[in-house]
């Protein structure tokens, strides 16, 4: 059975035996209408974890990553790294002057 191999930069051909099993990748999801309200609506209803406003403590320190955009992986078409940030950044603002007595500090660190 002869599949289409990526390693690294190149692209080649390989005959594999008979008795592998090769799984391919989904075809990709339609794009998000609304991004901003998407991300909101997973800030606000997450999977099986507790939400934001039930894990902040008054005294809890912040943190916010995303992967390595180093990693020579496809550009997408629309990085929301950023708009996930701002939502995240907004939520823990509201949260703060409603819920906390004392403010959260947000370090922008390279």
């Amino acid at each position: 059975m002869k599949e289409i191999i990526y390693f690294g930069d190149d692209v080649f051909l390989h005959d594999f035996s008979d008795n592998i099993d090769i799984y391919h990748a989904k075809e990709p999801m339609r794009p998000l209408e609304n991004a901003r309200n998407a991300i909101k609506d997973a800030i606000e209803n997450p999977i099986e974890s507790k939400k934001l406003d039930e894990l902040i403590m008054s005294d809890s320190k912040i943190s916010i990553c995303f992967d390595d955009i180093s990693v020579p992986l496809p550009p997408m078409k629309k990085d929301v790294r950023a708009l996930a940030a701002e939502v995240i950044v907004e939520k823990l603002t509201v949260f703060s002057a409603t819920c906390l007595t004392e403010a959260l500090s947000f370090t922008n660190k390279p």
